[in-house]
């Protein structure tokens, strides 16, 4: 049973345990992993690409923020997807 659970586990999922006690190393992993990807996700959109560096600056900051309230019911990335999204749309909507 335990090969099972630890097949589906992520590469992620022991830095964001680690980052949800606070260890900022830990958590600066997981943006090197994934910054990159999340400023594509969110420069298509704003289509400005020092738009989209801050926007990816700001998700990061609010996932820092918010880590403890990550459940793992989905993957890091998908997490910080929705608040890049999310984040992007807000910008967008204030500047219309």
């Amino acid at each position: 049973m335990m090969r099972a659970a630890m097949a589906t586990e992520s590469p992620d999922d022991a830095l964001v345990a680690r980052a949800r006690q606070g260890d900022a190393g830990a958590f600066e992993e997981l943006v090197r992993r994934h910054a990159d990807r999340l400023h594509a996700v969110v420069h298509r959109p704003v289509n400005d690409e020092q738009e989209a560096q801050e926007i990816t600056q700001e998700t990061f900051l609010r996932a820092w923020r918010g880590i403890g309230g990550f459940k793992g019911e989905a993957q890091l990335f998908t997490w910080l997807y929705r608040i890049g999204v999310n984040e992007a749309n807000r910008r967008l909507e204030t500047d219309c």
